[in-house]
């Protein structure tokens, strides 16, 4: 889903976000199931992460880590 910012979608998979972040797909997973990275679980496989998140993420306004 894209926003009215141009071509950048309002969301993102779990694989955009890892090599968006430099990290394994994996661990976006694992991230995403315990609570470290918020995202929205669609149906019993797909995740979603919101653009803004990982644009506060690279901009170092969010730390992504253990959830507490």
């Amino acid at each position: 889903m894209n926003d009215n910012r141009g071509d950048r979608p309002r969301t993102l998979s779990a694989a955009e976000v890892a090599e968006e972040l430099g990290l394994c797909r994996d661990w976006i997973y694992h991230l995403l199931r315990t609570g470290a990275l918020p995202g929205a679980k669609l149906g019993s496989r797909t995740w979603r992460i919101r653009r803004e998140t990982v644009d506060a993420i690279l901009a170092g306004e969010l730390r992504i880590g253990r959830a507490s």
